[in-house]
C-alpha cells in the first residue's frame, strides 16, 4: 500500500476552502454554546451560596429567570452551529 502524499491532503482540504467562513462561524458558535454553559454553572453556585443560605428571594428569582434565559440562548446557538456543520457536510458531500 502507498502512503499517503501531501499532494491528496492539499485536494481534500482545497474542496473545503468555500465553506471556511462556515467553519469559522460554527466554532465561534461552539465557543458560545460553552461560555452559556459556564455562565448557567455560575448562576447555579449564585443560587447554592447566596440564594439558599441567606434565603434571598429576590436573588433567587433573577437567578431563575438569567438561566431560563441562558438555557434558550444555549439551545438557540447550538442549533445554528449544528445547522451550519450540517451544511458543510452536505456541500463537501456533494462536491467530493
Amino acid at each position: 500500500m502507498q502512503a499517503p502524499s501531501n499532494n491528496n491532503l492539499l485536494r481534500v482540504l482545497g474542496y473545503g476552502r468555500p465553506y471556511l467562513w462556515y467553519l469559522v462561524v460554527s466554532s465561534t458558535l461552539n465557543m458560545l454554546t460553552i461560555a452559556c454553559d459556564i455562565g448557567f454553572l455560575y448562576l447555579l453556585k449564585l443560587l447554592v451560596d447566596t440564594g439558599f443560605v441567606d434565603q434571598n428571594l429576590a436573588l433567587i428569582r433573577w437567578v431563575a429567570l438569567g438561566a431560563l434565559l441562558i438555557v434558550v440562548l444555549r439551545s438557540v446557538i447550538s442549533y445554528l452551529s449544528s445547522y451550519l456543520l450540517q451544511y458543510i457536510e452536505e456541500h463537501l458531500t456533494i462536491n467530493f
